[in-house]
C-alpha cells in the first residue's frame, strides 16, 4: 500500500526533470558537482577511519601474535581479515 505514494513521487520527479528548463539543468549540474565534492570528502574520512582502525588493531595485538584467548584461537581471523581488507601490509607494522 505504501508503494503507490512512492511511485507517484517518482513519476512527478521524472516529469519535472524531463521538462526542465536550462536554468534547472544548470542547477542540477551544480548539485552533481557538490555531490562529487561530498563523495571525495566522505572518501577521505572513510580512509582516515580505516587507518585508525588498523592502528587500533595493531596496538591491541597480543605479544604472541593473536587477538583472542587460547580457548578461541580462530577469532584472530577477524582482526586479520580487517587488516587485510583495510590495506595493511605485513612489512608495514608489527602484526605477524
Amino acid at each position: 500500500m505504501k508503494k503507490r505514494p512512492i511511485l507517484m513521487s517518482v513519476l512527478c520527479i521524472l516529469s519535472i526533470a524531463s521538462s526542465a528548463s536550462p536554468d534547472t539543468t544548470t542547477t542540477l549540474k551544480s548539485w552533481q558537482l557538490a555531490s562529487m565534492q561530498f563523495t571525495e570528502s566522505l572518501e577521505r574520512e572513510a580512509q582516515a577511519a580505516i587507518q585508525r582502525g588498523i592502528r587500533f588493531l595493531i596496538a591491541h595485538q597480543n605479544e604472541q601474535g593473536h587477538w583472542s584467548n587460547e580457548d578461541f584461537p580462530a577469532l584472530t581471523a577477524f582482526p586479520l581479515w580487517a587488516l587485510m581488507r583495510g590495506g595493511w601490509e605485513r612489512d608495514h607494522d608489527s602484526a605477524s
